[in-house]
């Protein structure tokens, strides 16, 4: 009857038990297995069965004893169950585990535990967790250790220490909890290395976030008042010429302020385009031979004008030229070295309220030149020397010298000066003042006789029997194109869209040329471009836009533009482009 309802899987187990006892055996047999009750649930039994015999050894029988043991069953295998969990968790924790008795003698560790500290397992246990931290913390970890018995302190930042004395960051979670029947403190101890450097990252990135915001509120209130200064002088002159009653004298007096006003926001302007292009990658170096020794005269001439127009004609202004300097021709871009040493002239004169400046050459060896341009100004404070060749970084004057300008000068220098090949270093010292060098390479050659190769002139040009198309939303504009053709006999058709402007070259087969700005209303300029040259494949046309940036003259060449004029228009530009496709 029994048989019958053990568990199939046991059925052999037991019959198993019972066949191999011997007769003569009289020892008790006891086993464990399931049985099905009558609702199909499993159920344990502690089977108990052994002969039983008269005093005198005669056999009365078997006496068997069973009892439901599947409480206790399920008990042990729960623990079980959490012991092997428990196990996989500790051994195979990508965090290392350590387990301490209450004196904070470690008694176990995991494998991460080993890698950590860099030791194997057999040495770390037996070792007391203060050996384990940096001495500079040992004694704090000892105070705080009861901490963690009382259950004060669940959580933690601190350090661990390796073999080879690295100190590395750690997040340690630890409890009490009972091992094999003892009291015991369960650590976890997580390596935090790559989030502390994340954390400091983040950090650096956040302070130079700020800095640079900082940077550029700066840069945006220097640009506010470098724009509203001469835009003051422009719009005021402006308005006063409307009186009749000017002298001839005054008007070009006002016309000339008008001027310097005008010249002064386009080199504003100039700056910004040439940062953004420098970035881009795009800049033009054009390289080509240089004659120092007239570059040096010219640049001073022009600085020893601005000097006195400025009421400085008590500073003076030094030209120190080497003797090896006569005859001798760079390979590089003349207009780039004009730029970086004029921005250094202006700046050296914009600081430098007494005492001299002297731009100068030196030559140390045949492969190298070094252009100067000493003062004897403000000078530049030391922790402020890291600065000044970053974007708008700018050093606040004193004696109410205060910085103006966009602060992209000198960045803008550096970064032409190194793709010329060179460099631009500075020595300076507050209240003495500074000394910026140009280094460059140099391919020397000497001449018997320098032809200098001056721009022909720009003589008058007869567009007689042409027709040219001007697409301009704007009437201001248009009115400065045509006086500047009115004297070169040309047809001029004006389209205010570029709708209009298709739709004149359609009905006009005869038209020589086209002027296209970029920002028009219906159909802007490089959509009308592009809808010309499907009917006008050899038409020329000129875009002629303040889109100034390296990617708008691509839009425009994508589209089939000639040529790309940023404005404001440089009337000798204008003509000898024009002049090209007409010739």
């Amino acid at each position: 009857m029994l048989f019958e309802i053990i568990h199939k899987e046991d059925k052999e187990k037991f019959a198993q038990v019972h066949k191999d006892k011997k007769e003569e055996d009289n020892t008790p047999i006891n086993v464990e297995f399931r049985i099905l009750t009558k609702k199909g649930k499993v159920k344990w039994i502690s089977h108990l069965c052994q002969k039983v015999y008269t005093e005198d050894n005669k056999y009365l029988g078997i006496r068997v004893s069973n009892q439901d043991v599947t409480s206790k069953k399920l008990t042990e295998e729960s623990l079980r169950a959490s012991e092997n969990r428990f196990r996989t968790l500790f051994y195979d924790s990508p965090d290392a585990i350590f387990l301490e008795n209450y004196d904070g003698i470690i008694i176990d560790a995991n494998k991460a535990a080993c890698k950590l500290h860099g030791m194997p397992k057999e040495k770390l246990i037996g070792k007391n967790i203060l050996d384990l931290v940096p001495s500079n913390v040992r004694d704090q970890v000892a105070r705080d250790f009861s901490k963690w018995l009382n259950e004060e302190i669940r959580h933690f930042e601190g350090f661990s220490l390796t073999v080879d004395g690295k100190s590395i960051p750690v997040e340690i979670h630890g409890r009490k909890i009972r091992f094999e029947n003892n009291n015991a403190l369960l650590f976890i101890v997580r390596d935090i290395s790559q989030a502390k450097r994340a954390e400091k990252e983040l950090m650096l990135a956040k302070e130079k976030a700020e800095q640079s915001d900082m940077l550029k509120s700066i840069f945006l209130a220097n640009m506010s008042h470098e724009i509203r200064t001469p835009m003051n002088a422009i719009v005021g002159f402006s308005e006063i010429l409307s009186d009749k009653n000017l002298s001839t004298k005054e008007r070009k007096e006002f016309i000339n302020y008008i001027t310097q006003g005008s010249n002064t926001l386009m080199s504003l302007i100039e700056d910004i385009i040439d940062i953004t292009k420098i970035e881009a990658g795009q800049i033009k170096i054009n390289f080509a031979d240089c004659d120092v020794d007239s570059m040096m005269d010219e640049l001073y001439a022009t600085f020893l004008k601005m000097k006195n127009k400025e009421g400085k004609r008590r500073l003076e202004l030094r030209l120190n030229k080497s003797p090896y300097a006569e005859n001798l021709s760079i390979s590089t871009d003349p207009g780039r070295i004009r730029q970086i040493l004029s921005n250094l002239l202006g700046n050296a004169l914009k600081f430098t309220p007494s005492g001299y400046i002297e731009l100068g050459l030196i030559i140390e060896n045949p492969n190298q030149v070094r252009f100067y341009v000493k003062d004897t100004g403000i000078g530049i404070p030391e922790d402020k020397k890291k600065i000044i060749f970053d974007r708008f970084g700018q050093v606040e004057g004193n004696k109410g010298l205060d910085a103006k300008g966009t602060g992209l000068g000198l960045s803008i220098s550096k970064k032409l000066a190194e793709l010329l090949g060179g460099d631009l270093t500075v020595e300076s010292e507050e209240e003495k003042g500074s000394t910026f060098y140009l280094s460059l390479p140099v391919s020397r050659e000497i001449k018997e006789e320098i032809e200098l190769k001056k721009p022909a002139p720009v003589l008058p040009m007869d567009f007689s029997n042409k027709k040219f198309l001007i697409a301009e939303d704007s009437i201001l504009n248009y009115t400065y194109l045509e006086a500047l053709f009115q004297k070169t006999n040309v047809t001029l058709l004006w389209a205010k869209d570029g709708k209009e402007a298709i739709d004149i070259c359609k009905k006009n087969k005869d038209i020589d040329l086209v002027l296209m700005d970029i920002k028009m209303p219906v159909l802007n300029g490089l959509e009308a471009i592009t809808a010309i040259k499907k009917f006008r494949k050899d038409l020329p046309i000129i875009v002629q836009t303040a889109y100034a940036m390296p990617e708008d003259r691509e839009r425009s060449m994508e589209a089939g533009g000639n040529e790309h004029l940023t404005k404001p228009l440089n009337a000798e530009e204008l003509f000898k482009t024009i002049n090209k496709y007409m010739s």
